[in-house]
This record gives structure tokens, C-alpha cells and sequence, in this order.
């Protein structure tokens, strides 16, 4: 998982609807060579489906959604999470992610429909300064 790429690309991703619960489900974000890429997302139990991540102009998925979880969907959870005053911890491993979520958070699995891989994600409110 590409988190450094996807902080840096979050301050220009544009959330496009949600669903009623207020949970993100397409979000348009940058790429690589100016090209814009809509990341789709959907649930599934305890699981965050992202089901697509394409570049609407061409038609070409992201490679990165090919073989695992694409910067551009992270950086659209991280956006959304952070209009709604959360923090985000990506893990690569269950293991690590649920030791972290003992200390707070609400923990859930991202996985990418293309790939079948994923990671995890803790959830959290932000401290307050």
C-alpha cells in the first residue's frame, strides 16, 4: 500500500456521493500524467469492496488496482475520513492492525475487487488541539 503517495493526493480528491449512512462510494482523484481516476467503493459485512478504480477518459484501470489496493482509493478514504474529523492507520496485516485496534479505533478490511488483496484500516476520531 502506497500510504505516502496517497496522503500526499488526498487534499485533491473529490468526493462525489455517499451512501446514506454518509460512507463514501465514488470519489474522483488525480493520477499520474494529469490523468483523473473514479474509484468506486462498496460493503460487504465487515469489509470495504473497492470495485473499481478507472480512468473515466480511456477506460484504463490503474495499474496499482491490478495487483493491490491503489493509492487513489486510499487517498479518497483518507479525504472522506477527514471531512468527517477522523484519522486513518492502514496495515498490511491483520495481526498488526488488530493489536493497534485494541488501543481504539474500529477496524476494517479493505480489499480490492480486481486484485483479491487488500490491507486493513483503523478508524479513529481525531484528537482534539
Amino acid at each position: 500500500m502506497n500510504v505516502k503517495s496517497a496522503r500526499r493526493a488526498a487534499e485533491f480528491v473529490r468526493c462525489c456521493s455517499f451512501d446514506p449512512q454518509g460512507r463514501l462510494e465514488v470519489a474522483i482523484v488525480p493520477g499520474h500524467d494529469a490523468k483523473l481516476y473514479q474509484v468506486q467503493f462498496s460493503r460487504a459485512k465487515d469489509r470495504l469492496i473497492v470495485g473499481g478504480c478507472v480512468n473515466p477518459d480511456e477506460g484504463e484501470v490503474c495499474k496499482g488496482h491490478r495487483h493491490n489496493l491503489c493509492f487513489h482509493a486510499l487517498a479518497a478514504l483518507i479525504c472522506a475520513a477527514d471531512k468527517k474529523g477522523l484519522r486513518l492507520i492502514f496495515c498490511s496485516t491483520k495481526e498488526k492492525a488488530e493489536c493497534i485496534a485494541q488501543l481504539g479505533g474500529v477496524l476494517v478490511e479493505i480489499v480490492s475487487r480486481a486484485s483479491h488483496k487488500g490491507g486493513w484500516v483503523i478508524y479513529r476520531s481525531k484528537k482534539k488541539k
